[in-house]
């Protein structure tokens, strides 16, 4: 191997040997020259790579090298626009270990170009791999607007045996804005907002505005266009100009699903698609001898029908339940005599677990009086109003389900009423007739709505015709007692050919032989 040996003293120079360039920075230095070199390949670049800055900014520059195995020294020219850019300073970042000796530093903004030179008797063994620290930091002012590129023009790496290093070079670039205002306009489709941030009415160059999607309830955030893309929400828009952007927005579409629990459908005024707010009217219609019982699910209470409105995904169930029906039995009855008692059941069919029975019943208070009531079913309470005719009573207990006599009601004939000649005796009427019904009933279920009937209103219970009842006495049969006696025969004796029209039978208002007819054409006679 050939060895050539150089004196320098403060000098600074570069020459060729073969296919190297070795830059040679000492003091009293010798430099042994070999053609034995390093096989290791790094790279010398800028960080970052690209610069965006407002004009008048003061920023800085590292310059980087990945990867300089030994390295002894280095000499670096660096060029860049002077019309655009000014170098302040060179800051030394320390890769070098110590003691290292800069041998020549230049700023030149009149030419635009900087370069340092710098050297180390201990080579930087130690900054191989990894993020090692940048040969330097240049420190710049941005002096007008555009692009200037930052470009090696010369750079010289060598090892710790004063041989040249092979290396590779990236350029890099700074781009100057000029500081102005700039309008960011938010454009949206369909119903909902943008939050801007920081909101302003205008933004300098390179600022970062965050924006942010709300859909109104019912809609939903689609994307962005313009100026922004994609539909991820919030979104970073770089105003490096005036920006314009979209937000669409899209109305949500909603299902309704209706079911029916029992024998019966649902009719709706309205099939969709549905949208929030939509109103649907939703009209149950049970099957023969079954009632709309109340509606579960996305709607409830017992309307029928009821009004819904569309607040998302909605599942609405129809409940039915057998019609129940209340019975008076017997259907009507005849009394002829005062004082005689009949019994009225009352009884329920169809039921299907009731917990509960409310009624008020009305009767005629001049023909009867309510002598009993008994629950036969459950315990329960009752109330007479023997002036007005009306039974009002509650009874509840266990569930029952199916045909059930629920409570009997015993009546009294109050009525005192003799038979007279309806021909003769002017306005008598023998025949008095009344009636027994339901004013109001209410059946009641452990987990779900009432079912009510109301006397020409609400009608959810099947309630069988009135009761009919009534009062005719027997001919002859003076005192009422359900027999032609001798104590008819009596009175009609005591009063005879006398003007009494409370026991004229005839209608010719003396008692007289033709009352006593009367009497004893049915001396006798025995009502059951």
């Amino acid at each position: 191997m050939e060895i050539q040996t150089l004196d320098f003293r403060k000098i600074r120079g570069s020459f060729t040997i073969g296919l190297f360039l070795i830059s040679i920075f000492a003091s009293s230095l010798t430099v042994g020259i070999s053609y034995e070199l390093s096989l290791s390949d790094p790279t010398i670049s800028f960080s970052p790579a690209i610069s965006n800055v407002t004009v008048g900014q003061q920023f800085s520059v590292d310059v980087v090298i990945d990867y300089a195995e030994k390295l002894y020294g280095f000499e670096v020219w660096i060029g860049f626009d002077d019309t655009k850019l000014n170098a302040e300073s060179i800051s030394y970042m320390g890769y070098l270990n110590e003691p290292a000796q800069t041998w020549y530093q230049e700023v030149n903004n009149t030419g635009g170009y900087v370069a340092w030179a710098q050297s180390s008797r201990n080579p930087a063994t130690g900054k191989t791999g990894g993020s090692p620290p940048p040969l330097a930091r240049i420190n710049f002012t941005s002096i007008g607007t555009g692009t200037s590129q930052l470009h090696f023009f010369n750079t010289i790496l060598s090892d710790d045996q004063a041989r040249s290093m092979s290396h590779q070079r990236t350029d890099g670039q700074v781009s100057a804005h000029a500081l102005s205002q700039y309008t960011l306009t938010i454009n949206t489709n369909g119903s909902g907002s943008v939050d801007k941030n920081p909101d302003q009415t205008n933004y300098t160059w390179g600022t970062n505005v965050s924006l942010a999607a709300t859909p109104v309830i019912g809609w939903s955030f689609a994307g962005w266009g313009g100026d922004a893309s994609g539909s991820v929400s919030p979104t970073t828009v770089n105003m490096t100009g005036n920006k314009a952007v979209d937000a669409t927005f899209t109305q949500n579409v909603y299902t309704l699903t209706v079911s029916a629990v029992g024998n019966g459908s649902v009719n709706l005024n309205n099939s969709g698609p549905y949208h929030y707010g939509d109103v649907v009217q939703l009209t149950a219609v049970p099957a023969v001898d079954w009632n709309f019982h109340y509606w579960s699910g996305g709607l409830t209470g017992s309307a029928n029908p009821a009004t819904l409105v569309v607040s998302g995904d909605l599942f609405v169930t129809a409940n039915f339940i057998t019609r129940p029906r209340l019975i008076m039995n017997p259907s009507d009855e005849t009394c002829r005599r005062f004082s005689e008692n009949f019994a009225i059941q009352i009884n329920v069919t169809n039921a299907s677990d009731v917990d509960d029975f409310r009624f008020e019943v009305r009767f005629n208070a001049t023909l009867l009086d309510i002598a009993d009531v008994s629950w036969n079913m459950w315990t329960g309470t009752y109330t007479v109003d023997a002036v007005n005719g009306i039974l009002t009573g509650f009874g509840s207990g266990s569930p029952i389900s199916g045909n059930v006599t629920l409570l009997t009601i015993t009546f009294n004939a109050t009525y005192h009423h003799m038979w007279k000649d309806e021909s003769t005796v002017f306005g008598w009427k023998n025949i008095q007739t009344g009636t027994v019904y339901f004013q109001w009933a209410n059946l009641s279920y452990p987990s779900s709505p009432d079912l009510g009937y109301e006397r020409g209103g609400l009608n959810q219970i099947d309630v069988d015709p009135d009761f009919a009842y009534i009062f005719s006495p027997i001919q002859g049969d003076i005192d009422n007692n359900g027999q032609v006696d001798v104590f008819d025969l009596r009175t009609v004796g005591a009063f005879y050919d006398t003007a009494n029209p409370d026991y004229n039978l005839t209608g010719d208002s003396t008692i007289d032989i033709y009352d006593l007819v009367v009497i004893g054409s049915n001396f006798g006679f025995t009502y059951p």
